[in-house]
């Protein structure tokens, strides 16, 4: 006999972005059901096995669900069915439950050397994928969008490092900064548009192109007056979460 609830499933967060825990409860099952009954998941029909992701728990009359990083694979509908003997509790979720994809914010330049001389300028610009938008918290009042830029001006030469954060405006955990640090020392590598400015042995860093994931790096070589040994460590954003879950899968075979 099945007897199904009344109630949905819970998730806890009711919204969970890639990569991140989730835990689904299920429960507690009617009166006539003790609390020797064993706990059984399924999504979209079929049987969910425990992994190192995915992990059940019985405790205090309910079954719970907990995925550690819930990846797109995770998104379905979820089911569970708690047994004793012949008779079955059905509890299930109301709709898909889906992952949000992260924001990937990207800014420009991540972190570089400026001469030290009042009144020079530099452009920094944040930028986001949609329907995230981004805001610089140095700026409070200096307005959001998907991509977002502001003029920094030198004015001394006191704070030699200054530091803004951008971040995604409903959800200030997810963030990027830039590093200026200015110098008044002479420059070995000049006006790279990628790279900047920099002396012999200084690695920069410089944004992936959009879409991608990582940083590019380079070094100043005097002997060359211009930025070397460039790497490209950028990868397509869905090849890093197919990477990462392929990570997962490997582990949960030991």
């Amino acid at each position: 006999m099945i007897l199904d609830s009344t109630e949905p499933l819970t998730f806890a967060p009711a919204e969970v972005f890639l990569a991140e825990t989730v835990t689904v409860t299920c429960g507690p099952p009617p009166l006539n059901l003790s609390t020797d009954w064993t706990s059984e998941w399924r999504r979209d029909g079929n049987l969910i096995l425990q992994d190192n992701e995915h992990s059940f728990l019985n405790n205090n009359g309910v079954a719970t669900l907990t995925i550690s990083k819930f990846f797109a694979s995770d998104n379905g509908l979820y089911e569970c069915r708690l047994k004793q003997d012949k008779s079955v509790f059905r509890q299930k979720s109301t709709r898909t439950f889906t992952a949000k994809e992260r924001p990937l914010i990207q800014v420009t330049p991540i972190r570089r050397k400026v001469e030290c001389e009042v009144g020079k300028q530099v452009t920094l610009q944040c930028s986001v994928q949609s329907p995230y938008t981004v805001k610089f918290k140095e700026r409070p009042d200096g307005g959001s969008g998907r991509t977002i830029t502001f003029v920094f001006s030198v004015g001394d030469c006191v704070n030699k490092i200054n530091t803004f954060t951008c971040q995604v405006e409903t959800d200030t955990k997810f963030e990027k900064s830039i590093t200026l640090e200015l110098s008044t020392e002479d420059f070995d590598c000049r006006n790279s548009l990628e790279f900047g400015d920099g002396q012999d042995g200084d690695v920069a860093e410089a944004p992936c192109d959009q879409n991608r994931v990582g940083v590019k790096t380079a070094v100043c070589n005097k002997t060359v007056g211009d930025w070397t040994d460039i790497q490209d460590n950028c990868t397509l954003r869905e090849v890093e979460e197919l990477l990462g879950q392929s990570q997962v899968t490997w582990l949960s075979c030991f």
